[in-house]
């Protein structure tokens, strides 16, 4: 896929890439392994995949290089009934799949299942399950691997590792 020999991973997200270092930890984990990766961020905070979807420097930084990874972190939106997440997030991870897939067919994207909040999700008033950490972080889970079913693609964990850490 490219000549640098070292993998070239794209994040998109939110603050919840950002704020949380995913990019120095995805550059560390792989020095310690001997290893070396190329690792781009790009993460605004209280971003949602929708802006990303029609943000020109989201497309341009998805066009700009022939990615072996990227991952897609929506946030705690992925907390919505799943109703609700299939209408207001599904169709924006799959525009941002289509433009990396169409930038470079071997790209693989990976949904990055991001962590729920200490004391659940704020819209807990209308929707009980969310109202707790486990239940928020459940949600999330279940609307992540849903949308990876649909793109037939993988999910990488974080949230359900950092529960495991909590």
């Amino acid at each position: 896929l490219n000549t640098t020999g070292k993998p070239k991973i794209l994040l998109i997200g939110s603050s919840l890439t950002y704020y949380n270092d995913l990019y120095q930890m995805l550059k560390n984990i792989a020095d310690s392994k001997g290893d070396s990766v190329i690792v781009e961020e790009h993460a605004k905070g209280g971003y949602r995949l929708f802006q990303h979807a029609s943000d020109q420097s989201t497309i341009n930084a998805i066009k700009r290089e022939k990615w072996d990874y990227v991952f897609l972190q929506e946030g705690w939106f992925t907390a919505k009934a799943i109703e609700a997440a299939k209408q207001e997030s599904y169709p924006f991870e799959l525009k941002l799949y289509d433009i990396a897939k169409d930038n470079c067919d071997e790209t693989e994207v990976v949904m990055n299942l991001s962590h729920a909040y200490l004391y659940g999700s704020i819209l807990c008033e209308n929707d009980p399950q969310v109202c707790s950490y486990e239940g928020m972080q459940l949600r999330a889970k279940e609307n992540y691997l849903n949308m990876a079913n649909l793109l037939n693609c993988n999910v990488a964990p974080c949230g359900m590792v950092w529960q495991e850490m909590k």
